[in-house]
């Protein structure tokens, strides 16, 4: 949560993400990992290509939520 906090903060984007690295063979390099990042990581034209995908595939699960900014940090 601090680095959730700390994105917002400096006005980051937050990114987070499961890679299934799926295989027949429970190695260490094939298990699921999550993946954390932070930074200026999302142009405003890949964003609205993110949240354009996100609404084409709603039927089948994906969600999307926002907040004000003022809003998050109240919570």
């Amino acid at each position: 949560m601090a680095m959730l906090s700390a994105a917002v903060e400096n006005r980051d984007d937050f990114i987070l993400t499961w890679e299934p690295r799926l295989s027949d063979t429970p190695e260490p390099e094939t298990e699921p990992v999550i993946h954390v990042m932070t930074d200026n990581l999302i142009t405003p034209c890949r964003l609205n290509g993110l949240k354009g995908w996100v609404m084409a595939y709603e039927d089948e699960g994906a969600r999307i939520t926002t907040y004000k900014n003022e809003d998050f940090r109240a919570s």
